[in-house]
C-alpha cells in the first residue's frame, strides 16, 4: 500500500466511525451546516467568528462535504465578511477525494450575487473553479467587469437558487454542496424540498447568543418530515463541548 493510499483509507475509516456510511454515492443536494439551541430551545446556525466554539470534527465534516462535492454552491454576501475565505480540502481529504471518490479536478465553487457590491477582488474569485451566479438585478458594467477580469459567470435561471441548482443537476452535476446562509437554506426545505442529505453539526450543550445567531435552521419536526431520522448519529466530546454529529439522507 503507498503513503497515498494509506492516507485516503484513513480518512476513509474516519467518515465511516462518525458516519457509518462511506459517504461515497452522489448527494445530489448536500447540505453542511452547524447549528446550537437558542434559550427557548429553537435551532440556530452558528456564526463563525472568533468566539464561535470550535470542532475538528466540525472541521472535517466541512472538508468531506467540501470534498464529495462537483458543485460548491455559496453566497456573494460571504465574499464581504470573509475577506481571506479560500474554500480548501485538506491534503489528506483531497487525496481521500482524488483516490476514493476518483474525482481529481477541484469542485467548482458558484458564488451567488445579485451583482452590485460583490468584491470582485477578492482571492476567492481567483481559485480554481470559481464562478459567479448572476441574478437579473446585474447591471451590464457588472457583467462587462466580470468579462474584463476573466472571472466566468452564468444566469441565476428566474433569479431562484433553486432553479440553478435544478439546471445543475440536469446537467448531470453528481453532488452540490450548499454552503449558504440561513435564509437561503430555508427555501431548499420549503414547497418542493431539494435537500437530499444533511451533515449536520450540532454544539449541544452550548447556548447560542444573539452575537453568534446567524439565524434559524430547520425545526427538528420540519427535518424529520422532509428527511425522516437520522440514518447515524455520534457524539464526541469536543476540547470545547459535546457536539452530535448527525447524516440525515431524504426519504425514498
Amino acid at each position: 500500500m503507498t503513503r497515498a493510499t494509506t492516507v485516503a483509507g484513513s480518512v476513509d475509516e474516519r467518515i465511516r466511525q462518525i458516519w457509518n456510511d462511506p459517504l461515497q454515492d452522489p448527494a445530489g443536494t448536500l447540505q453542511v451546516v452547524a447549528v446550537a439551541s437558542r434559550a427557548n430551545k429553537s435551532l440556530g446556525v452558528m456564526r463563525i467568528t472568533p468566539q464561535t466554539p470550535t470542532s475538528p470534527t466540525d472541521q472535517f465534516s466541512l472538508d468531506v462535504a467540501r470534498a464529495r462535492a462537483d458543485v460548491i454552491l455559496t453566497s456573494g454576501s460571504i465574499l464581504r465578511s470573509e475577506p481571506h475565505l479560500r474554500h480548501t480540502i485538506s491534503d489528506a481529504t483531497s487525496r481521500w477525494r482524488r483516490e476514493v471518490l476518483g474525482k481529481k479536478s477541484p469542485p467548482e465553487v458558484i458564488f451567488l450575487s445579485r451583482g452590485p457590491g460583490l468584491p470582485l477582488s477578492h482571492p476567492a474569485l481567483g481559485q480554481p473553479g470559481a464562478l459567479v451566479a448572476i441574478s437579473s438585478a446585474a447591471t451590464a458594467a457588472c457583467r462587462n467587469e466580470l468579462q474584463s477580469r476573466g472571472i466566468r459567470h452564468r444566469e441565476i435561471p428566474e433569479d431562484s437558487p433553486q432553479e440553478l441548482v435544478r439546471e445543475l443537476l440536469a446537467e448531470g452535476v453528481g453532488t452540490i454542496t450548499l454552503e449558504i446562509g440561513p435564509s437561503t437554506a430555508e427555501t431548499f426545505y420549503n414547497h418542493a424540498p431539494q435537500v437530499g442529505e444533511l451533515m449536520l453539526s450540532w454544539c449541544e450543550d452550548f447556548e447560542l447568543p444573539e452575537a453568534l445567531d446567524a439565524g434559524d435552521f430547520a425545526s427538528w419536526e420540519k427535518l424529520q418530515r422532509i428527511l425522516g431520522v437520522p440514518r447515524h448519529e455520534t457524539i464526541i466530546e469536543e476540547p470545547s463541548y459535546c457536539w452530535r454529529f448527525s447524516h440525515w439522507r431524504a426519504k425514498g
